[in-house]
């Protein structure tokens, strides 16, 4: 065995180690911060049993975003399978000789990483805005017209409470407006001190037209019984 093999196999190893132990790191940070998470579709768990299988939906096939927008779901779990299946493919460096079925996904690497890419296309489906359109901006100056009353609403509320939930009119490259049902938290440190803040979005247009057309059939309904 060669000292360039010898030195790829190590290289190899320390980034898998990097990962592994970044990754337990970051989860043993999260499960010791406590984090709000609303959810905001009823009817809501009453049991500890209940909580957790609902954030396993919510985490696993992403319930609430299925709800709301089928594409921006349909993105994010082409992204994630596309990510686990690149995942599986560097087995190969690992195991002498290789297994079979890691052997039978090679073929599937090159297709996995375009996948990769049409996945992170899911948010730019929705505001019509590539990444390199809004690296660096404030998110009011391109989502949001120049004077929403509910932006200020919202930003008044969370600066009081530290955290906030409601619906938000948004819009995209194009002018077109969108209806989000909008999730503010505060996000903090194992100390306690503030980090940032994550701001979850999910798109309920479809179901904003919807409802008032189920509203608008209602109140035809009720005129022609009236008349």
């Amino acid at each position: 065995m060669s000292a360039l093999t010898v030195l790829y196999a190590l290289l190899f190893y320390g980034a898998t180690a990097i990962l592994v132990v970044g990754v337990a790191y970051k989860c043993w940070v999260y499960a010791r911060t406590p984090q709000p998470l609303k959810i905001p579709i009823p009817p809501a768990p009453t049991t500890r049993r209940g909580v957790v299988l609902r954030m396993l939906l919510e985490v696993t096939l992403f319930r609430s975003l299925f709800r709301a927008n089928k594409w921006i779901w349909l993105f994010g779990w082409l992204f994630h399978v596309a990510l686990l299946a690149v995942l599986l493919r560097h087995l190969r460096y690992f195991t002498e000789p290789v297994w079979g079925w890691v052997a039978l996904i090679q073929p599937l690497g090159l297709y996995a990483g375009f996948a990769m890419l049409a996945g992170l296309a899911g948010p730019e489906v929705l505001y019509e805005r590539s990444s390199a359109e809004v690296i660096g901006k404030a998110a009011h100056d391109i989502l949001y017209k120049e004077d929403s009353a509910q932006l200020r609403n919202a930003i008044r509320d969370f600066s009081t409470h530290g955290e906030w939930t409601g619906e938000l009119f948004q819009i995209t490259k194009n002018g077109r407006e969108v209806t989000v049902q909008s999730r503010w938290s505060l996000i903090r440190d194992e100390k306690g001190a503030l980090k940032s803040i994550l701001i979850l979005n999910t798109d309920i247009t479809e179901r904003k037209r919807l409802e008032a057309q189920f509203l608008r059939a209602q109140r035809m309904e009720s005129i022609g019984t009236l008349a």
